[in-house]
């Protein structure tokens, strides 16, 4: 069935009737009321203290760790510079042996010369003290450990301030942000210059048994493995006699060989020999002998005076002595073929001016050997030209160098010339007590401690192995 079509002019209507629909009329919400807001908030107060107190904790430990990484450069810098290759080491880890190598550098030293004069720019970087920058430019005379007779040597090593304090209080300022303490931070730059390597001095052997020598006549001469010394001339003179190379001596009687020996000191030539003789007035005179001319006397110190040491070889008779009122010493030579004249020493202290009362010499192969003792220092000068030039001082013993030695308070000033050979050795308080004992087998020029077992045909092959190396 179909259904009828609705025209355009009439449109259709629903089936069902439409619900009436119902207008809702809703009230519009109040205005919210306003609270009152902060202007900063708790947590930014909170946050911004909690900053500021972390930067205050960390700004000045941070500061202090750069100050302690650029100080213990310059500290590993300046311990090279002072003593020498391990000295960055030796401060890291003993600070005592960093002390001992600086001293010996300095004992060693020229007593004009300023050891220390180029580690002033790293000393003033480590000390930042005038004071100790300029302890760094003194002379080596100018230290009391050099040991000088002069007065007035008043500054100590301690003067130069250039220990690891500084680096240590930094490091435990600097907290956290260091690790492994202040020896890590000792670290020397690639290009640091060092000096050289401070070489201790000999440590000598103990001796027993032979006495010192002041003011007498010594002479020795070795018969086969038995050395035999003569201390003074005439009936007054001592024997001593060794069967050990040197190292222990027994007192032996006077014989009438002896005596002759002892009265005459010949060195280790039988055909000449030299007498001392005293004078009306106190004058000292040499009578020197010969087996082809006839004996004659020479003027060897003028006037009262006090002999402090003589020794002779072959070749000559050499004698300290200082004259009534005189404060310096006088050093004489007498050749078998001249007169007596005085040497002219080295315008180098101790030695000019000759002050010191403990001192000695020896003749061993023409050449004259001068040991001076001050402040527990042992120095020795030697000349192969009768005075016209001298070696350098050399350092035979220093009694700081070691002070748990059981003889410590013996000083070894003694010169004695067997041969070849020049002992070194102390005066005993007694004659059971030991003394220290060195030799030299290259006429003073160096010492080395003398063995039970030290002949001279092996001291002279120890002598050409050390000159080969």
């Amino acid at each position: 069935m179909a259904l009828p079509k609705a025209s355009p002019q009439q449109p259709l209507r629903p089936q069902r009737p439409l619900r009436p629909q119902h207008r809702v009329v809703t009230t519009p919400p109040a205005p919210p009321v306003p609270r009152w807001v902060p202007p900063i908030r708790l947590r930014y107060v909170l946050g911004a203290g909690l900053l500021a107190g972390a930067a205050v904790w960390a700004v000045p430990r941070a500061q202090a760790a750069w100050q302690a990484h650029t100080l213990g450069g310059a500290l590993a810098d300046y311990a090279l510079c002072m003593a020498g290759p391990s000295g960055a080491q030796a401060l890291r880890d003993d600070p005592a042996l960093f002390r001992t190598l600086i001293r010996r550098r300095l004992v060693a030293s020229p007593p004009h010369e300023a050891p220390f004069a180029r580690c002033v720019q790293k000393a003033r970087e480590v000390t930042q003290s005038p004071q100790a920058e300029r302890a760094h430019t003194l002379p080596a005379r100018a230290f009391a450990e050099y040991g000088l007779p002069e007065q007035g040597s008043t500054t100590s090593l301690a003067a130069l301030e250039a220990g690891p304090e500084r680096l240590i209080a930094l490091v435990q300022a600097a907290g956290p942000f260091v690790r492994g303490g202040y020896a890590a931070l000792l670290r020397p730059s690639p290009s640091a210059k060092h000096a050289i390597h401070p070489l201790p001095p000999p440590r000598p052997s103990e001796g027993s048994g032979l006495e010192p020598a002041r003011g007498r006549l010594e002479t020795a001469w070795s018969v086969g493995r038995r050395v035999t010394v003569a201390l003074g001339a005439g009936p007054t003179a001592e024997i001593f006699h060794s069967h050990d190379g040197g190292v222990s001596f027994r007192r032996a009687a006077l014989t009438e060989e002896a005596r002759e020996r002892a009265g005459n000191c010949s060195g280790d030539d039988d055909r000449r020999s030299f007498e001392l003789g005293s004078g009306e007035d106190g004058s000292l005179f040499v009578t020197v002998s010969e087996a082809t001319r006839p004996p004659r006397t020479e003027l060897a110190v003028e006037g009262p005076h006090t002999l402090l040491a003589a020794a002779c070889d072959a070749r000559g008779l050499v004698l300290a002595a200082r004259r009534d009122g005189a404060p310096t010493v006088d050093v004489t030579l007498c050749r078998t073929e001249g007169r007596c004249q005085p040497l002219k020493l080295p315008a180098t202290p101790p030695f000019t001016p000759l002050v010191a009362s403990d001192l000695d010499v020896a003749r061993v192969a023409g050449t004259t050997v001068i040991a001076v003792a001050h402040a527990g220092i042992v120095r020795v000068i030697s000349s192969r030209d009768d005075g016209r030039s001298w070696t350098p001082p050399t350092v035979a013993f220093d009694s700081g160098e070691d002070a748990s030695r059981a003889f410590r308070d013996t000083v070894p000033v003694e010169l004695l010339a067997i041969g070849s050979r020049l002992l070194l050795y102390g005066a005993a308080r007694s004659p059971d007590a030991p003394y220290p004992l060195l030799v030299s087998t290259d006429h003073g020029a160096s010492f080395r401690p003398l063995d039970h077992d030290a002949s001279p045909s092996k001291a002279g092959a120890l002598a050409r192995e050390a000159s080969a190396l």
